[in-house]
């Protein structure tokens, strides 16, 4: 099973991850997603720094969480198929959720 073995929010807003089977990178967390909405608490910078991992995914506190699947496809640059049929593309950055 992958696990999260590593990961750590920096105050320039990049995340680094290091999976169990060796994938390790990082992103800057504004080229993904937008602070609106439930993402508006990691506006702030204290709050940002202090992501954690349940070795699942990373997450703050018990109200914000990213899908494991997202991350490892930003780190890794590979697309996400459904069906078939890409439904995340990292080269996209926020654009890179894609319609059905």
């Amino acid at each position: 099973m992958i696990k999260i073995l590593k990961a750590k929010a920096h105050p320039d807003r990049i995340i680094e991850v290091e999976y169990n089977d060796g994938i390790k990178g990082s992103f800057v967390f504004s080229d993904f997603f937008n602070y609106e909405g439930i993402m508006s608490p990691l506006e702030d910078i204290h709050y940002f720094t202090q992501m954690n991992t349940d070795h699942k995914t990373i997450k703050w506190g018990n109200d914000i969480d990213l899908c494991p699947d997202i991350i490892r496809s930003i780190i890794t640059n590979e697309k996400i198929l459904h069906d078939g049929k890409v439904v995340f593309d990292p080269a996209l950055k926020k654009n890179g959720w894609v319609s059905p």
